[in-house]
């Protein structure tokens, strides 16, 4: 499953890279082109508080070390296939900073929900929302059924440099903390809530 995440990423982060930097390309339109970090093209800084990856209602206020500088990579939302990535802004580098903080992604394409649907161990469970949805790869993903325009699927990975926070911040939350605000944030912005 994690695979899958990162394919896609690789994908959307090739796309990205080849794309010229405009407003509708940022993730959401919380940073405008003028303010967009130029050491990473299509990301922008944030402060801990504020909305991440253009879903209404997701933030990382709380849950990142403090008076930490977030950046956010990806395209707007929604999106067919859809992908964020958040990197702390502080002392890491190399490929600790590289991988990132959180990664989310979300699709409705009907083939790669059909491939995450074959991925061993995905099982009928429950999404942090309450409702039934189907479980991917032990929790890292969730299909979840949405009244209209056919099934969601989310995902959601740590990346290295959350490993390593966590390690140097011992009241950093568990992963468990950023998969139910993403997830209903998520459900919300893509048309698809409880």
């Amino acid at each position: 499953m994690a695979a899958v995440v990162v394919v896609v990423a690789g994908l959307l982060h090739a796309w990205r890279n080849t794309n010229v930097l405009s407003a509708d390309r940022l993730c959401g339109d919380l940073v405008s082109a003028e303010k967009a970090d130029a050491v990473l093209p299509g990301a922008g800084r944030l402060d801990a508080e504020g909305q991440v990856c253009g879903l209404d209602g997701l933030t990382v206020g709380g849950r990142v070390p403090a008076r930490t500088k977030v950046l956010e990579e990806g395209q707007q939302a929604p999106a067919d296939v859809w992908f964020c990535k958040l990197t702390l802004d502080d002392e890491t580098n190399g490929f600790v900073r590289g991988d990132g903080f959180m990664k989310y992604a979300a699709t409705r394409d009907p083939l790669l929900i059909a491939a995450v649907r074959k991925f061993p161990g995905t099982a009928e469970s429950t999404a942090p929302d309450g409702r039934a949805a189907e479980k991917v790869d032990k929790g890292v993903g969730f299909i979840l059924p949405c009244a209209e325009g056919g099934p969601l699927y989310l995902a959601v990975e740590s990346g290295r440099q959350y490993l390593k926070a966590s390690k140097v911040h011992p009241d950093l939350p568990r992963r468990d903390a950023y998969v139910e605000p993403f997830v209903k944030a998520a459900a919300k912005t893509f048309g698809c809530a409880a």
